[in-house]
């Protein structure tokens, strides 16, 4: 049985003082994450739709887009433009829709973060989930969609959310006047004010010849997470071109052998 527990952050709830911290647990890490979460009468959820993998049936389910603005952003940034609120008592159990991990985040007022583009699975009532211009550089050669995903705290309040990444999940933590290069593509969460830069790890010659081609270079003092494989690779297969119709033997579509 899954043991439910608070979930502390930095000594932070993730909740208003006087409401109760959220009680979830991460199950199957680390290549099939989901989070189970047990909410207490009252209390609420919020997460991308069709995050939900199953849920007691007494639970109501409430459907918004907050907004037209707000939801254009989110569609940017790969996030769903309807997101649902769970209201407990019950248990309520989310996922993210590639295999990997998940890790829960604090959001503190004026600390936010950026993830990877479709990384929110869910979160606290008071998180705004938005988008950010990746940049030119990490968009055209660094591997990352043209806008990330960006989640902040709404009232000034203490805030948290889980997210998922495609693999496994590191925490690098580079310190000041130290230099970390990620491969393009495996960028999955960061503070919301760091900057992403472009760079060629072993000069040109490596560039061309080394299989390693551009990286994101991140500068200290700061805290990156990376995943281990690249969300790319499986846009071609949950997104194929469609095919186009071919004629055969010269005949039009439908007609084979010029014969109905």
């Amino acid at each position: 049985m899954a043991q439910y527990e608070p979930l502390q952050l930095s000594g932070q709830s993730g909740l208003n003082p006087g409401e109760p911290a959220l009680r979830g647990v991460i199950n199957d890490r680390p290549a099939f994450a989901h989070v189970d979460i047990d909410l207490q009468a009252g209390q609420k959820i919020m997460a991308d739709g069709g995050a939900m993998i199953w849920m007691d049936g007494k639970i109501p389910i409430n459907t918004t887009c907050g907004g037209c603005y707000a939801a254009c952003w989110r569609t940017c940034a790969g996030e769903s433009c309807c997101q649902n609120t769970f209201t407990g008592p019950g248990r309520v159990a989310f996922s993210f829709k590639l295999p990997g991990d998940m890790l829960p985040f604090g959001v503190a007022p004026g600390a936010g973060w950026i993830l990877s583009s479709g990384a929110f699975v869910a979160g606290t009532m008071n998180c705004s989930v938005s988008s950010r211009w990746s940049s030119c550089t990490a968009c055209i050669c660094g591997g990352e969609s043209p806008f990330i995903t960006k989640i902040t705290s709404n009232d000034g309040q203490n805030a948290m959310f889980y997210a998922g990444g495609y693999g496994a999940i590191t925490r690098h933590e580079i310190p000041e006047g130290k230099t970390f290069c990620l491969d393009n593509g495996l960028f999955f969460a960061a503070n919301e004010n760091i900057n992403f830069e472009l760079g060629l790890p072993g000069g040109p010659i490596g560039w061309c010849y080394g299989g390693e081609g551009w990286v994101l270079k991140f500068r200290g003092p700061c805290v990156v997470y990376s995943q281990n494989r690249d969300p790319a690779i499986w846009r071609k297969i949950l997104r194929p071109r469609p095919k186009k119709n071919k004629k055969q033997n010269g005949a039009p579509n439908g007609i084979v052998g010029g014969v109905v």
